[in-house]
């Protein structure tokens, strides 16, 4: 991430927990064990401006991005038996769904 920053490139994605232990979040085991849709937002380095976020949804994931805030939140719709529900997110969980699913794009950028 730190690389992608230096040649000034913006960039959201997941990574794999083994490679999160130095830095202090939340563990995967009691992050799972809570409600869905609970967020442990983290700075790990603000000389270069990446965050992280972990998120509980289905499952737990962890999201690095260098471009975007993570403690700004964001709706988004999910499909619950019977229609549709508004839920709340992180706006990087929301960015990287729109990315990788549906091709779009906007950010909201560090400052």
């Amino acid at each position: 991430m730190i690389l992608l920053q230096q040649k000034g490139f913006c960039a959201n994605g997941t990574f794999r927990d083994n490679r999160m232990s130095k830095f202090p979040l939340i563990s995967l085991k009691s992050l799972a064990k809570t409600e869905r849709r609970t967020s442990d937002a983290f700075f790990f380095d603000e000389a270069n401006k990446i965050a992280g976020v972990r998120w509980n949804d289905n499952r737990v994931v962890l999201l690095l991005t260098n471009f975007e805030v993570t403690k700004v939140h964001s709706k988004v719709q999910r499909r619950v038996k019977g229609g549709r529900k508004d839920v709340v997110v992180p706006y990087c969980v929301a960015a990287y769904k729109n990315i990788k699913m549906e091709h779009t794009y906007s950010a909201v950028i560090w400052k």
